[in-house]
């Protein structure tokens, strides 16, 4: 069932708020950035939680930084030098990230209205990118599709086209803590990501073209870990990042299956899943002290992001593969977060 509701207003436009429910989960998500404003499912005691963090109005969501469950793009991550070089051709973009570009710019998609109806089950959010947006090139047109299956996923389905070429990255950041939002910190939360090694970073959090086994560092996740177990330990990619915020190098072993969180609280379990090659892990780190939608306070590491991309800085690295598409061809980018039923949910 799909539900559709004002959400205010912003830029003089009309902001709607829509609410999925099924297989006994509930999710709502509105179209300014195609952002995921709330995910309820239920504890280990059958309780509804709400388990993503977000804001009362759509003033704060365009007020605040961290990009609360927002669809990022055209490029998610970060760029290195805030410029690139593509067909003999330099590119300068707009540094919002201490010389670099994050997530798409100045005004990411996150930052968009966009177009949005109820199509069957589904909620079906579109976009058009101009030509030299962000100083990025071609025309991209971007669909995000919403909807939740039977087996309790909140699938998130991001599609794009160009009608020349263009560099598209796209994914979603939404902020989860499983155990309430507002509950407090999740490095107790268990965390598994399915990779064997990261994309390592420099002192400006930019991948430079290698790779990094995780096997032996605070970085292996192979199997379920607290959080914050090694998080302080002394490590120079951690120390660059102030904790976890590196691109994971997926397996992809396991069909689909990239993590798996459990909340050491709630025991809700978060299955992420997807087609993406990389997964960013980020703990929070630069998250400040804010009120958050229950009137509870959001601070540094209370939530995670897990955001499935393609690897970042990748068009200034061409080892980490090219992210342009071409006229004909179609970006596709699938994620889901799915919460499988647990002991004493009914």
């Amino acid at each position: 069932m799909i539900t559709v509701e004002e959400f205010g207003t912003i830029f003089g436009c009309p902001v709607k708020k829509f609410k999925l429910e099924k297989a006994g989960i509930e999710a709502e998500i509105i179209n300014y950035g195609a952002t995921v404003t709330s995910v309820r499912v239920p504890d280990k005691n059958g309780d509804m939680t709400d388990v993503v963090l977000g804001y009362r109005s759509v003033e704060e969501y365009d007020r605040y930084d961290g990009y609360l469950g927002a669809s990022i793009g055209r490029v998610a991550n970060r760029i290195g030098g805030a410029a690139f070089n593509y067909g003999g051709v330099d590119y300068k973009l707009f540094n919002n990230d201490n010389g670099n570009t994050l997530h798409g710019g100045k005004e990411g998609f996150n930052k968009k209205i966009w177009n949005a109806d109820v199509v069957g089950e589904s909620v079906v959010m579109t976009y058009v990118s101009e030509d030299g947006e962000e100083g990025f090139f071609g025309r991209l047109e971007v669909e995000a599709e919403f909807f939740i299956d039977s087996e309790r996923g909140l699938n998130i389905v991001y599609t794009a086209v160009t009608d020349s070429e263009s560099a598209v990255n796209l994914t979603n950041h939404t902020y989860f803590n499983l155990n309430g939002e507002g509950s407090g910190t999740v490095l107790g939360h268990l965390m598994e990501i399915k990779s064997s090694c990261i994309t390592p970073i420099d002192k400006s959090l930019i991948p430079y073209g290698e790779f990094l086994d995780v096997a032996g560092t605070p970085f292996d996740f192979t199997s379920p870990k607290a959080v914050g177990r090694d998080v302080e330990a002394v490590n120079d990619q951690l120390s660059f990042a102030g904790g976890y915020d590196h691109n994971f190098v997926l397996d992809q072993k396991d069909g689909n299956l990239a993590a798996i969180t459990v909340g050491d609280k709630s025991g809700i379990v978060m299955r992420t899943e997807t087609n993406q090659f990389g997964l960013q892990f980020y703990g929070g780190n630069f998250l400040t002290l804010r009120m958050g939608k229950s009137g509870k306070l959001y601070d540094k590491r209370d939530a995670f992001c897990l955001e499935a991309q393609a690897f970042p800085n990748a068009l200034n690295v061409s080892a980490y593969g090219s992210p342009v598409i071409r006229s004909g061809e179609v970006y596709r980018n699938e994620i889901v977060y799915r919460f499988p039923p647990i002991k004493g949910d009914n």
